[in-house]
């Protein structure tokens, strides 16, 4: 009898540790670079509209799914348990600071009614530009290759809240990262991600329409 107890409670331990382990990546490691220099205030701001944020279906903090230990898919979430639009916030910011920009982050909720009120309401603050990303898609699915579908977009505003210049980048890439041996690793996943949306992000702010709407004053 205490024999089949253990095995009772081993196989529940098993069970719950199989069934409970959530991936989390920390995409604010994403390093990238900008072709401009500047001087001016920037306030940014990200909006989730990702369809599964909108309707509550999944969490802001949402990235994707990948295995568990036990070979189940399970959510994979931001490391920081925020939602994705603050960890892309923190992303960008440091890119402006290093090229000379003073930067401001605001939030826009996802289920704001009117973003542009809220950029108006930024524009009462005395900056130069604001820069407003807007996540419509980023998701990631992994095993034993990375795949991601993503599709941003960058507005810029000037300081009265006029918009100045969109850029867009949306896709669908898999094999990121291979591993024909065996499941990818949380660590292995997290920088696949992380060089990608630093390429992405590099895109937008580097294209020429972004880089005149932010450096003209």
């Amino acid at each position: 009898m205490r024999r089949l107890f253990v095995y009772g409670v081993g196989v529940l331990l098993a069970v719950v540790l199989i069934s409970g382990c959530t991936a989390s990546y920390d995409l604010t490691k994403s390093k990238f670079a900008i072709q401009l220099k500047g001087s001016g205030k920037l306030a940014i701001g990200v909006q989730d509209l990702r369809s599964f944020v909108v309707d509550k279906t999944k969490p802001p903090a949402y990235i994707g799914q990948h295995p568990n230990g036990g070979g189940i898919m399970r959510d994979a979430v931001t490391r920081s348990g925020k939602p994705l639009a603050e960890d892309m916030s923190a992303i960008l910011s440091p890119s402006f600071v290093t090229n000379g920009f003073k930067v401001s982050r605001f939030a826009i909720p996802t289920l704001a009614d009117n973003p542009g009120d809220i950029v108006k309401q930024q524009a009462a603050g005395g900056y130069d530009k604001i820069i407003v990303l807007t996540i419509n898609k980023f998701r990631s699915d992994s095993w034993v290759e990375v795949e991601l579908q993503w599709d941003l977009k960058m507005s810029v505003y000037d300081g009265k809240g006029e918009l100045l210049a969109e850029k867009d980048s949306a896709g669908m890439v898999e094999g990121l990262k291979r591993n024909f041996t065996g499941a990818l690793s949380n660590g292995q996943v997290q920088k696949a991600l992380s060089d990608k949306l630093g390429l992405i992000f590099a895109e937008l702010i580097n294209s020429p329409e972004c880089q005149k709407a932010i450096v003209t004053l």
